[in-house]
């Protein structure tokens, strides 16, 4: 993870229920193999509870020694549960400025990766 900003899944149109993935490579620099404990949140609570986005990943990761591994995080999209856009867009529109309403069309938060006391925070977005 070392170098990594975010996991970026930008605009996504959802007009039906669409799954969505990233694959995180772990890397170990460590001698020994490390077990790292996989936690996806939200950044706000609003978002975790509105049903549109869910997020997925297995619950832990294990890396050899001096190694990488893999997993897959994945988003998973349900139109009803997503607000709607008001004259917001990437490509422009009445409100494309706005910065409050496109603020709430976004969805983020962050993968928690922990072993032992290294922790690592990788966000995550994605504007369905």
């Amino acid at each position: 993870l070392p170098g990594a900003t975010s996991l970026s899944f930008g605009y996504q149109p959802a007009t039906s229920s669409r799954v969505l993935r990233k694959r995180v490579v772990v890397r170990n620099y460590a001698n020994v193999a490390r077990t790292y404990t996989i936690a996806p949140s939200f950044r706000y609570n609003n978002d975790a509870t509105s049903g549109g986005v869910q997020v997925t990943a297995p619950p832990s990761i294990t890396v050899g020694a001096n190694s990488s591994a893999a997993f897959t995080l994945q988003l998973t999209l349900n139109p009803s549960g997503l607000p709607v856009w008001q004259g917001t867009g990437v490509n422009g529109g009445a409100n494309a400025s706005v910065g409050p309403l496109l603020q709430a069309v976004e969805y983020d938060g962050y993968l928690t990766l922990t072993s032992g006391g290294e922790v690592t925070r990788l966000p995550w977005h994605v504007l369905p």
